[in-house]
């Protein structure tokens, strides 16, 4: 349970880093509703995720992962779409967030892992 409650933090943390540093990424309230998107992207991300990558292996297969991107991205904007809160400009805002997002949790999932 704690290490759940850990990665929800830090997802929380990499989304309010995302909507600091990339343009066109806006949430729209404070703290209560940005670990709301953060719940909502983990359970988006954790159902509809899982499925899609499974599904697309070949493709991520030949382009060394690099679809990943493509994928955070769609789950992202689904993820504003799911929730009001959040709000993405365009499709180029979904995936240099997307990138910062999962940059700034592998980091922190990785030194929080460390440190328990």
């Amino acid at each position: 349970m704690r290490r759940l409650l850990i990665r929800w933090l830090v997802l929380a943390v990499a989304i309010a880093l995302a909507v600091k540093v990339v343009p066109g990424v806006h949430l729209h309230s404070g703290i209560g509703p940005l670990l709301g998107v953060a719940l909502v992207f983990g359970v988006i991300n954790l159902v509809i995720g899982t499925v899609v990558r499974v599904v697309s292996l070949p493709i991520r297969i030949l382009t060394i992962g690099l679809f990943s991107i493509v994928i955070n991205a769609a789950l992202l904007e689904l993820t504003a779409r799911a929730d009001t809160v959040l709000t993405l400009d365009n499709v180029g805002a979904a995936v240099l967030a997307s990138i910062v997002i999962s940059l700034v949790s592998t980091v922190l999932s990785a030194a929080t892992s460390v440190l328990s």
